[in-house]
């Protein structure tokens, strides 16, 4: 079922599933187009408008909502940040990742973690981060500062969040919207992409939407990372699963491999 290609009942239909969905607070503020084509799928599917909005709040929870720790509390972050000096604006970054679950694993290491995760790159000119979260914000630990850094994200209030923050601390990041799984954005001229733990967030969406992305990217450098502990802590084989994952992605693209070492993840740079 698409937007263009529908019955006045199934566009009705469509609408009403999509209008419940974003009634949900942590729905809201979701990218529209993202909430529309997987309310679609699950109606071409047969399934019923009700179950339909089950299976969505279900598949955007897993791909990113379960990453937050708790509300994130934006504005009074953005108070905090603008009231704090350089020094202690820092120390607040670093407290804020910790709602972010992805990025709390990195904050007790992140100047180690950013080392080793641009190791061999020298000097890119744009970089462009994919499901960003709160990773732009790190930008004051990297040790490669390009003259453009552009970040995606499929939370508008988060990319809010971070293009004004990122503001703040003096290291400006371009923020824009993007459904991952229906394909790249615009690189625009990006030497380096970034999909830090991201691949298997899209594979929760669409089987094979991970390696399609990677497939589809024309950076010179294209840095991927997955987790080696599940959000509840555990190991349950991940680091082998992914290692598996990733031998699949790495035949598909064509592209020379480095394993990167890097505290609490499993990273590896892929370059033409």
């Amino acid at each position: 079922m698409s937007a263009t290609d529908q019955s006045p009942s199934s566009r009705a239909a469509l609408d009403e599933v999509v209008a419940q969905v974003r009634s949900a607070s942590k729905s809201r503020d979701i990218l529209p187009a993202l909430i529309e084509r997987l309310a679609a799928r699950e109606l071409s599917a047969g399934i019923a408008p009700r179950e339909a909005v089950k299976r969505v709040k279900r598949q955007l929870h897993q791909s990113g909502g379960a990453y937050f720790a708790g509300k994130p509390a934006y504005g009074r972050w953005l108070t905090a940040l603008e009231t704090a000096d350089p020094e202690a604006r820092r120390a607040e970054l670093a407290h804020q990742f910790t709602i972010h679950r992805s990025m709390a694993e990195r904050a007790g290491a992140l100047e180690a973690y950013y080392s080793g995760l641009f190791a061999g790159i020298q000097a890119p000119a744009c970089i462009l981060d994919l499901a960003c979260g709160l990773n732009p914000l790190g930008r004051p630990w990297m040790p490669v500062q390009p003259e453009r850094y552009r970040a995606c994200d499929i939370y508008l209030d988060m990319l809010d969040f971070v293009a004004r923050a990122s503001g703040l601390t003096g290291f400006p990041v371009e923020t824009f919207a993007h459904d991952l799984a229906a394909g790249p954005p615009d690189e625009d001229g990006a030497d380096v992409v970034l999909a830090l733990k991201t691949l298997p967030c899209l594979d929760q969406i669409e089987p094979g939407a991970g390696a399609r992305l990677i497939e589809g990217l024309t950076a010179r450098h294209v840095i991927v990372t997955y987790p080696l502990l599940s959000l509840g802590g555990r190991q349950k084989g991940m680091e082998a699963n992914y290692r598996r994952s990733f031998d699949a992605v790495a035949r598909g693209s064509g592209r020379q491999v480095s394993e990167l070492s890097l505290p609490g993840e499993l990273g590896f740079r892929l370059s033409r």
